[in-house]
């Protein structure tokens, strides 16, 4: 005999979607996890605590680089979604009852049959099919990657490249890297579960894989979206590759309630695979000015805490500055007609 359960009851009660996964561990929602403070996931950890989604061990410690076993990933997923499972009564396995709901929606997984290989590390490969099959589709190996890659679900895990090579899919997952999975679906608006077709779905609706500038896109925008957007939920991003037919691309920052307001907009150079300009259109909305000055920071330009003070004086005064930014010069250039527009050229 079975009864439904609310998977959101059952992490908070049971175990949470990234602490304790069957064996008897107890997890703890922390205040701030004492080993993640110089890992690259830390904005996107603390975002799932902050979510409900992430829990730490006792001694207060994450584990971001801990390896995650089939068992714990499929977990983690259906968990995070809220989805509805059946609690199963006699189990011969902790995750028996998120590997009867995985296989409902037929997503491939090794531990079906197998219960050992449900307690294995899974692999980056496996997990983009898993991933695949949850927006609706059945691609394996290379292709599931180019599928991630192309929709922008995921990326390489060698810094500026974007290609199944740099996906490492025959890495295992670890904890971080599963949290920033499952923030790139909330990201791209993927709520819930869709059923994994039984034949393959055709080559033909795979993405191209992005080209360099593209890339160089995607990266702007993903910093963005996971470092500012966060901070500043009234806007949304969106990127134009111009494919050589300027010297420039762009990536825009857009008023999320009219968006056909024009806030920001970033040059990106591929010839350097550089950002040559950020371009202030619109400052009298408040908070437009706050977000472009967190937007340059988040981007690499470290430039001081009061830099959106400096924007404002800049614009009020009408007059141009130079701001040191590390190893940068940023020339603040008040435009000529109009009062309320700003570039921020990197020299």
């Amino acid at each position: 005999m079975k009864r439904v359960l609310k998977t959101a009851w059952a992490a908070s009660l049971l175990f949470s979607a990234f602490g304790g996964f069957g064996g008897g561990s107890t997890s703890v929602i922390a205040a701030g996890f004492n080993d993640i403070e110089n890992h690259w996931a830390k904005e996107t950890i603390t975002w799932g605590q902050q979510e409900g989604l992430i829990s730490g061990y006792p001694d207060g410690t994450f584990k971001p680089n801990a390896q995650v076993t089939e068992a714990e990933f499929v977990k983690m997923m259906v968990a995070s979604f809220k989805t509805e499972v059946s609690e199963v009564q006699s189990p011969k396995h902790w995750a028996d009852a998120y590997y009867y709901f995985a296989e409902s929606k037929n997503y491939p997984l090794k531990g079906y049959q197998e219960l050992a290989d449900r307690d294995k590390p899974i692999t980056r490969e496996r997990v983009a099919e898993f991933v695949v099959g949850t927006v609706g589709k059945n691609y394996s190996g290379d292709q599931a990657i180019q599928y991630l890659i192309g929709f922008k679900l995921a990326t390489g895990k060698v810094e500026g490249e974007m290609t199944i090579a740099s996906f490492k899919g025959q890495d295992t997952l670890t904890r971080g890297e599963a949290a920033q999975f499952i923030r790139n679906l909330k990201i791209n608006n993927v709520n819930y579960f869709r059923t994994r077709p039984y034949e393959p779905s055709p080559a033909s609706g795979l993405p191209l894989m992005p080209s360099p500038t593209q890339v160089g896109l995607n990266q702007i925008m993903y910093v963005l979206n996971t470092h500012v957007m966060t901070k500043f939920p009234g806007y949304s991003v969106r990127s134009a590759n111009h494919d050589g037919h300027f010297d420039t691309s762009t990536v825009t920052v857009i008023d999320g309630k009219n968006r056909n307001i024009l806030v920001t907009q970033i040059e990106y150079d591929p010839k350097t695979k550089s950002i040559v300009l950020f371009h202030l259109l619109e400052s009298e909305k408040e908070g437009n000015v706050e977000m472009t000055a967190a937007s340059v920071k988040a981007l690499g330009y470290p430039v001081p805490d009061n830099f959106a003070d400096t924007l404002h004086t800049v614009l009020k005064e009408h007059k141009d500055q130079r701001v040191r930014a590390g190893q940068w010069t940023l020339y603040l250039k008040p435009d000529e007609n109009l009062m309320t527009r700003m570039q921020i050229i990197v020299e």
